[in-house]
């Protein structure tokens, strides 16, 4: 869907929701030595009437089983779609 179909379904009423998976690089150091462990972070993110450039809509979520399970209440709703 590109971002034009968007607007359409937007303007209707819709919102649009989408998985969005963050790496973040948390760094120690200690000395002079640099440990580097990659932490993801995940969250739902979403575009509506009233925000047409996407918006965080929850999260972070420490798992992705979590994400999921509140993407699926979301997507209950009959307003919200999933890109």
């Amino acid at each position: 869907m590109n971002s034009t179909d968007q607007a359409k379904i937007c303007d209707v009423g819709f919102t649009i929701i989408r998985d969005r998976d963050i790496h973040s690089i948390v760094n120690k150091i200690e000395l002079l030595q640099t440990l580097e462990q990659t932490k993801i972070i995940y969250e739902i993110w979403a575009k509506d009437k009233n925000h047409l450039s996407w918006f965080k809509l929850s999260g972070p979520y420490n798992t992705k089983a979590a994400r999921e399970r509140n993407k699926k209440y979301l997507l209950k709703d009959q307003k919200y779609i999933e890109d």
